[in-house]
């Protein structure tokens, strides 16, 4: 091999990068596996409104099912948290916009937001309890209608919402509305 082809600059390169590569290849290797081993300094405060803020970013692009997965790992981890009623709204609309349109969970998580009657969110959360019921009723007479056999089952289902509205009424014996409420349009005495 002639000198010149021995101290040219492309050749000292190649024999440096054969030689070191490796080693840093090791030492990248190392660092990568041991990373994970050292913990991470995040306060919890600061974690719980990361997992809170990814699932809104997610609700917000439209990817329902991770931005669910997210609100329920949030609810999880942080029982005790300010913005729990917040997550519980955010996961209950995830359920209904999601492509599952999962109705029972969104009840199960609306249900538990009816009472705080002083939320700026509280209309909506009205508004989404009486959309997730009737989603709900809607598949239930869908299921009754592929399976009549089954049809009274499922109507027994329905009507056994009484936590919801209350128990169901019968008419009066005269036909004239619910026999537990007085009659009305009766003429004013005055």
């Amino acid at each position: 091999m002639p000198a010149s082809e021995r101290l040219s600059p492309g050749s000292v390169r190649g024999r440096l990068a054969s030689v070191l590569l490796p080693r840093h290849l090791f030492a990248l290797a190392f660092l990568m596996v041991a990373a994970p081993a050292l913990p991470a300094q995040v306060p919890p405060e600061q974690a719980a409104q990361m997992l809170l803020t990814a699932a809104r970013q997610a609700y917000t692009q439209k990817e329902y099912k991770f931005a669910a997965d997210r609100f329920r790992e949030f609810l999880a981890k942080n029982a005790n948290h300010k913005q729990v009623p917040a997550a519980r709204y955010g996961l209950a609309l995830a359920l209904v916009e999601g492509p599952d349109r999962d109705y029972l969970g969104a009840i199960e998580q609306l249900n538990a937001l009816v009472g705080a009657k002083d939320s700026p969110d509280y209309p909506f959360v009205l508004y989404y309890l009486g959309l997730s019921q009737r989603g709900q009723g809607v598949k239930l007479l869908a299921q009754a209608a592929q399976k009549p056999a089954e049809a009274n089952a499922l109507r027994a289902v329905r009507r056994g919402r009484a936590g919801v509205h209350g128990p169901r009424q019968e008419p009066r014996p005269d036909g004239q509305g619910r026999a537990d409420r007085p009659r009305m349009g009766r003429p004013c005495p005055l």
